[in-house]
């Protein structure tokens, strides 16, 4: 027999397949691509904030697919050899992904590490710029303020400049 928990968790996960369902359709529905991407992204937004048991949507991913691909930027024809650059949203002082990044670039000697933060919204924390000195790279703290095209179109020039 489920417990109340089990019922009450199995009952707002359904509850969020349902909302997410309908979020899907209504991207689905328009035809606008700047509203398309706006309603995707409320969407990822959404699954992200709300247990959803739903993993992937291609109708979500397809209006940023297009977009992107209506984007012409100049992309470096070489890359520096023995590069990586770590992309993250935001760094945070304490655990998680900053951490993560972190350790790989100890971990990972014969490399140049630089770090890209796209949404930056409190203090960096002061190690991980260290840590990519150190390793020849560098920090680069994107506008929290630029458009996300804008900030996509920078990245993906940035990009092609590594390993």
């Amino acid at each position: 027999m489920r417990s109340i928990n089990e019922m009450y968790f199995s009952h707002r996960i359904k509850n969020n397949q349902r909302a997410f369902l309908r979020m899907e359709r209504a991207v689905a529905r328009e035809r606008d691509l700047a509203k398309r991407c706006v309603l995707a992204k409320q969407a990822a937004d959404f699954a992200v904030m709300h247990t959803t048991d739903i993993f992937s949507s291609p109708i979500v991913e397809e209006p940023f697919i297009t977009l992107a691909q209506k984007i012409k930027i100049p992309l470096s024809k070489k890359y520096t050899p023995k590069t990586t650059l770590h992309v993250m949203t935001e760094s945070y002082t304490s655990g998680g992904h900053t951490r993560c990044v972190e350790r790989w670039a100890q971990q990972m000697t014969k490399y140049k590490h630089s770090c890209v933060i796209l949404r930056q919204h409190a203090d960096i924390p002061k190690q991980l710029g260290q840590i990519m000195r150190d390793s020849g790279g560098e920090l680069i703290v994107f506008n929290p303020n630029e458009t996300i095209v804008q900030s996509a179109m920078r990245l993906r020039e940035l990009a092609s400049k590594y390993e």
